[in-house]
């Protein structure tokens, strides 16, 4: 299957009607298109050219999918800060169930505020304000679709890319929020054995298990009747895949389950991040399969 669905978000919108929303899904955008403009002058500057595109087309999305990869871009952009100038921000609190546009605004103008002291440090001269031509329509599913290009981008001007130990870290909250999911099943296991390691796996293996759980995730979103983001694949260039573009796959499990954590307790509890050493892709493999594993027991619950 070619085309996967997951979750929106329901919670209540703390906006002042569908015009102040569009608005703000269009300064954001621009705000993502003109990072991308920056981030190909610094590439220019680093020696470095584009990386190629992976194909992923969205459909539809919700503010909570754009949220969570306004986050990734963030840790990235604070990473290339710290590699550059010596320079780490602490990363904002995470927002809760009543998401607003601000919270990712706020995000965006961390990453737009980092580089331009990049750009001030090395002397470079940035991009001059995009003048867009005028599009019928700025939507979440537009944005979304930015913000995986540019989380891309600036991926790729890292000294230090996201690597498997980053994706395996995500994946590693994923299982702590699905072990709460599970909770309320006391006859479930929150935490089953991990699946088989396997030996040599690449990153479009993780991509792919991912993308199966997103799958799993929308059965589950679709007992209760909730409207889903859909993203088409179909072009997709597996020979692309980088660990990056995985850790941007894993913030979306992440985001979805967070939604429905939300949508079944009323009080969330957020698992630790830490750092879990080095990892090779088939670490990563094997723990989103003990994920997969979770999700699937989840799933049978709700039949």
């Amino acid at each position: 299957m070619l085309l996967f669905s997951f979750e929106l978000n329901a919670a209540p919108e703390k906006t002042t009607g569908i015009e102040t929303e569009l608005s703000d899904v269009k300064n954001i955008y621009f705000k993502t298109v003109n990072l991308d403009a920056n981030l190909a002058i610094l590439l220019h500057a680093m020696g470095k050219s584009p990386p190629p595109t992976l194909g992923v087309v969205v459909l539809a999305a919700d503010k909570r999918q754009v949220y969570y990869e306004s986050l990734s871009l963030f840790r990235k952009v604070n990473r290339l800060s710290f590699e550059l100038l010596r320079i780490k921000r602490q990363e904002p609190e995470l927002s809760g169930a009543n998401l607003v546009w601000s919270d990712i605004n706020y995000l965006i103008e961390h990453a737009e505020s980092l580089i331009d002291a990049i750009f001030k440090k090395f002397d470079i001269a940035k991009a001059k304000q995009s003048q867009l031509e005028h599009k019928q329509s700025f939507s979440p599913q537009l944005l979304l679709a930015s913000l995986l290009n540019t989380n891309r981008f600036i991926n790729h001007v890292l000294e230090r890319p996201f690597s498997p130990s980053d994706v395996y870290q995500e994946l590693t909250v994923a299982v702590g929020y699905a072990a709460n999911l599970l909770s309320r099943h006391p006859n479930v296991s929150r935490i089953p054995d991990s699946p088989e390691f396997e030996k040599n796996k690449k990153p479009v293996d993780v991509f792919m298990r991912l993308y199966s759980i997103l799958d799993d995730i929308d059965a589950i979103a679709k007992t209760e009747n909730l409207q889903m983001v859909k993203l088409d694949i179909s072009q997709i260039k597996t020979e692309n895949i980088l660990p990056g573009d995985v850790y941007d796959m894993a913030q979306l499990v992440v985001s979805e389950l967070v939604f429905l954590h939300d949508y079944y307790n009323s009080q969330r509890i957020i698992p630790p991040r830490f750092y879990p050493g080095a990892k090779f892709p088939a670490h990563v493999y094997q723990r989103a399969g003990l994920l997969q594993k979770q999700i699937e027991s989840l799933r049978k619950q709700m039949n």
